[in-house]
């Protein structure tokens, strides 16, 4: 089993050797790594030439004719690896030694594996521990974890994304699935790879904190960037359009009966976002909507619960 990094940069001088470095210690050393840099203006490009000619694996860099930024610049590097497993890595980030070989083992004992995805010690710049991990800052509850722990990831994830792309690798054989990525202001490259292959395969969660995930004034995804603290109409609608694209991804001709239940989800969380969009002005209207909404049980199923209905019924 041959492992792949897509290794992404722009502008990642000041953090992207110590990244670099902690791969090439692993314990478990990749077969590749492939960086795609999305035309940087400092040093990046030649301090990921410098590294290639002090590791004995392959080093394949390649620099855009032009910028495509973060999601698509992913789904470039993605399509150029050759492995047979798909590690992701920022650029500013550092991976523990043993990261890789922990992964591997996963989807080598585990044959229809689809992702894995890890924990992570969240660090400042200088790489001092903040007060949580990863898992924690996001509030990755008991019940998702048992979810996901019983075969259930895809609809955790269709309910939020907890898959964050730095600790995330998956099968290669799933790439003409999730590829192009759906350049869209609402799922990441990471929600994006994670739910399609969760339609399809299983996931899997290690609770073992695998890398330093480095927060900094500079980096485009990070914990504070993924909150989001306002639902507008605009969002929903941003999302409906994401779910779309999610579903014609995965409609195939033989759908298995899997498949087809969750493609059924999508389409109740779709009937879902529409009736928060058209949530009607007048209050007995909406009331009725809210109420309705609230005992198909799609508000606890694909929103926040009450705490969403509420919303809806008084914001608007």
């Amino acid at each position: 089993m041959k492992i792949s990094i897509a290794l992404c940069t722009y502008n990642g001088a000041r953090y992207l050797w110590e990244q670099l470095a902690s791969i090439a210690a692993q314990t478990r050393l990749p077969d590749e790594i492939v960086i795609c840099d999305d035309r940087s203006q400092d040093d990046t490009v030649q301090i990921a030439q410098r590294f290639a000619n002090t590791v004995n694996f392959p080093v394949r860099l390649f620099v855009n004719e032009q910028n495509l930024g973060s999601f698509q610049n992913f789904g470039k590097a993605i399509g150029l690896c050759q492995g047979d497993i798909i590690a992701l890595s920022d650029q500013d980030d550092v991976w523990l030694p043993e990261k890789l070989a922990r992964i591997a083992s996963e989807f080598e004992n585990h044959p229809n594996l689809g992702v894995v995805f890890t924990d992570a010690e969240i660090v400042d710049a200088a790489l001092h521990p903040l007060r949580e991990r990863l898992f924690e800052s996001i509030r990755l509850t008991r019940s998702e974890r048992l979810a996901i722990d019983d075969g259930r990831g895809f609809e955790t994830l269709l309910r939020r994304n907890v898959v964050t792309g730095a600790t995330m690798a998956f099968r290669a054989h799933w790439k003409p699935l999730v590829l192009p990525i759906e350049k869209n202001s609402y799922l990441a490259h990471d929600a994006w790879i994670a739910l399609l292959i969760a339609a399809v395969a299983p996931i899997m969660r290690i609770d073992e904190p695998l890398i330093q995930y480095r927060q900094h004034d500079a980096q485009i995804q990070g914990v504070k960037a993924k909150e989001r603290k306002a639902e507008p109409v605009s969002f929903y609608e941003t999302h409906l359009n994401q779910l779309d694209a999610i579903r014609a991804r995965l409609v195939t001709d033989n759908s298995s009966e899997t498949l087809g239940r969750r493609i059924r989800r999508i389409d109740s969380q779709r009937l879902h976002l529409r009736a928060r969009i058209q949530m009607p002005r007048n209050i007995a209207a909406r009331a009725f909507r809210v109420t309705s909404e609230l005992l198909s049980g799609r508000y606890h199923r694909y929103s926040t619960g009450f705490y969403s209905a509420a919303r809806d019924l008084i914001h608007r």
